[in-house]
């Protein structure tokens, strides 16, 4: 048997081992970026455990505006979604925030461009960034203000308590 000759295809030897060490390489630097933005979220990730904990213990809530208003903000019930979705119980997910598919799907996004890709980032796909989020909080928002005046699902407050409602009791 005679080697294969790499030239008469048109794939000169080098070339194949050079785009291989350049896969490998991308690979290396994705996984040494995600272990450095661990290490840089670890401090916020235990503030956030922190706060969790206590506010746990001393309101029974998590969320802020919550404890400090008795409404729930825009994101309430987010993370239940966002779990709810994860184990497939989509229906239920969609009850409590519609906007988690979105969220999900701009998540995936991010994480395949800042950690699968190499090249750099255009001014022409910040804006898109930027677009596709404004876009998801514009959702959360509208969704938020449609249920103030027609009620939140049960899991998030009381069920079918409106914003007239909380804001009456108040008076």
């Amino acid at each position: 048997m005679s080697p294969v000759n790499h030239r008469e295809k048109g794939r000169p030897q080098h070339r194949l081992r050079s785009s291989f060490h350049a896969e490998n390489r991308a690979e290396k630097r994705g996984f040494s970026l995600l272990l450095a933005d661990l290490k840089r979220l670890a401090p916020a990730v235990c503030a956030v455990l922190l706060y969790a904990a206590v506010t746990q213990l001393l309101f029974d809530r998590f969320c802020p505006m919550l404890i400090l208003t008795g409404l729930p903000c825009p994101g309430c019930g987010m993370t239940r979604a966002l779990f709810l979705a994860l184990t497939g119980r989509f229906a239920r997910a969609w009850e409590f925030q519609p906007p988690v598919y979105g969220w999900i799907l701009l998540g995936l996004a991010f994480a395949v461009r800042r950690y699968l890709t190499v090249s750099p980032v255009s001014a022409r796909e910040k804006q898109l960034w930027t677009l596709a989020l404004a876009l998801l909080l514009l959702a959360s928002l509208v969704l938020y203000i449609y249920r103030m005046f027609t009620g939140f699902p049960e899991g998030i407050v009381e069920p079918g308590r409106t914003l007239v409602d909380k804001v009456w009791v108040k008076i």
